[in-house]
């Protein structure tokens, strides 16, 4: 059960967007109790618990390291998630390690409570940093605040100063989580040039290097893709479609 604190005449996303999701690797809300204070989002039964407590011991808080072809299985189950979204036109905002779910071995995003529809918006009327789609729309939301936790949070959604494209935010996200996967470690600890590890990978595209000084042991078609993932700018990163038909997720490495 989730603990959602209410506000005046609020809904609760996890139940008006997560219902047309139901049967796919995103997990809506079964029930909704209010009691005026605060919303309770009942969700089914997980039988392995949260995916950040299973990388991350509670009594030694010691990360368990996932090898990749492990890493692959959930990567390709959370992307299966992220496209069930992107095809109801929604954005998460809140793609986590703790918003993911264990449940028969497979992974499961939960957590809609920060998820917003994308409108369409035409690609003549903003100009600047979001590429079109093939039929020259851009998935554009305008800005709405920090949301999420910040070392996931996307360069974007950190500095709150224009729309956003909201598909390649959570694309981000889920990169960041693929990272800890493999590594036990945050990428960085903010998205911001001030903080030296998101410069270096984000900005100067030096992850590789980055990699080798930290004595990582991740196969260069991995390094490749987190890479192509974590570029500053979002018009410079992979979509959704070009994740799958990358050799490293499609396990050619």
């Amino acid at each position: 059960m989730q603990l959602i604190q209410r506000h005046h005449q609020q809904t609760n996303p996890n139940r008006t967007i997560g219902e047309a999701m139901i049967g796919s690797k995103v997990m809506p809300s079964r029930d909704i109790l209010d009691d005026g204070d605060y919303l309770y989002s009942v969700m089914p039964f997980c039988d392995g618990g949260e995916f950040f407590d299973y990388l991350f011991n509670e009594d030694d808080g010691n990360a368990m390291i996932i090898g990749e072809n492990e890493a692959r299985r959930y990567f390709l189950q959370i992307l299966e998630g992220i496209e069930t979204m992107q095809n109801a036109g929604v954005t998460h905002r809140d793609m986590s390690l703790e918003n993911l779910m264990i449940h028969d071995h497979n992974c499961l995003v939960i957590d809609m409570g920060m998820a917003l529809r994308i409108p369409y918006e035409n690609v003549a009327d903003i100009d600047g940093e979001i590429p079109p789609n093939e039929r020259g729309e851009r998935f554009l939301v305008a800005p709405q605040g920090r949301c999420g936790k910040i070392r996931y949070m996307s360069p974007e959604i950190f500095r709150n100063r224009r729309p956003f494209d909201g598909h390649a935010v959570d694309l981000w996200a889920v990169g960041v989580i693929l990272f800890m996967m493999v590594t036990g470690i945050p990428p960085w600890d903010r998205p911001s040039a001030v903080d030296a590890r998101f410069l270096h990978i984000c900005r100067r595209a030096l992850l590789e290097q980055i990699c080798v000084n930290w004595g990582l042991d991740l196969s260069r078609p991995l390094m490749d893709l987190l890479q192509r993932m974590f570029y500053e700018n979002p018009t410079e990163r992979l979509s959704l479609e070009q994740i799958r038909a990358h050799s490293w997720t499609n396990g050619e490495a």
